[in-house]
């Protein structure tokens, strides 16, 4: 008899955290939200910039590892957690459902883009499997891939106080499909040079005829690694 109680007790807790919204597509999107409060925390005085990767809620596609996919959700992207949140309502909330890839809007000057983020990856480059990389570019040798690393620092003021702010940096990596290696790369010819040049000569040779300083750079030599 205790142990019908005990179970009943957990039925009832699990109800109370995992529930279903109806996205629009043809099944439901489980959710946690253990007090039903919003999942994003209220802005503090002291603290400066922002964990995400886009201040307002954008439009996205979730893949899950199920093979189900959610459409039209209004997304927004955690980089301190790493971790993908929708808004339902007036609320934000995490997938209960495990997610493999999805795709997010991005805004700034220049144009509207839409972003390609993916996990599952292996852990040789020091991130967990779980970890979301946004896919530059992808062929049959070799995936362009962008890990955002967001953490909190203490910013001291000179008058004595401090601050908390959040500051992202970017960690570029070529991938080889094969091996599953993560080569960490920058936006400079003689890194690539040193690390793969000696891939092949036709490799080598485009490297000496070409700079590599913007990420569209970047995404020429991962096509010329594709051929």
């Amino acid at each position: 008899m205790k142990g019908y109680f005990l179970l009943l007790a957990a039925v009832f807790t699990l109800s109370a955290v995992a529930q279903t919204v109806d996205n629009g597509s043809s099944y439901f999107v489980g959710y946690f939200n253990a007090d039903g409060k919003s999942m994003v925390p209220a802005k503090k005085d002291n603290l400066e910039g922002s964990p995400f990767l886009n201040d307002n809620w954008e439009l996205g596609k979730v893949y899950f590892a199920s093979g189900k996919v959610a459409d039209k959700m209004l997304l927004q992207f955690d980089l301190n957690k790493n971790q993908l949140q929708f808004r339902q309502d007036t609320t934000s909330y995490y997938f209960a459902e495990p997610v493999k890839e999805f795709i997010i809007t991005t805004k700034d000057k220049e144009a509207i883009r839409q972003v390609l983020f993916r996990n599952g990856y292996t852990k040789n480059s020091g991130h967990a499997t779980t970890a979301f990389y946004n896919v530059m570019a992808e062929g049959k040798n070799f995936q362009l891939l962008k890990m955002f690393v967001c953490r909190l620092q203490d910013k001291y003021e000179y008058i004595g106080t401090s601050k908390q702010i959040y500051q992202t940096i970017e960690e570029l990596y070529l991938y080889e499909v094969a091996t599953k290696k993560f080569i960490r790369i920058k936006k400079d010819r003689n890194t690539l040079v040193e690390k793969l040049g000696a891939y092949n000569e036709d490799v080598k040779k485009w490297l000496q005829k070409h700079s590599i300083e913007t990420e569209a750079d970047l995404l020429d030599f991962t096509d010329q690694l594709n051929k």
